[in-house]
C-alpha cells in the first residue's frame, strides 16, 4: 500500500498462518504470525 508517492513510502502487512498436527494435547495447533513493515524507496 503506497502511504506518500513523493517520499516513495510504502506499507506492508503479511499474515501467516502456521498449523502443526503434531502439537502436544492441551496445546492450540493453529499459531498466526503477523508483520507490519514500512518501505522506503531510494
Amino acid at each position: 500500500m503506497l502511504l506518500d508517492e513523493a517520499m516513495n513510502l510504502s506499507m506492508k502487512v503479511s499474515l501467516l498462518d502456521r498449523y502443526d498436527n503434531h502439537a502436544p494435547v492441551g496445546i492450540k495447533p493453529n499459531d498466526l504470525d503477523y508483520a507490519v513493515t514500512l518501505l522506503r524507496g531510494f
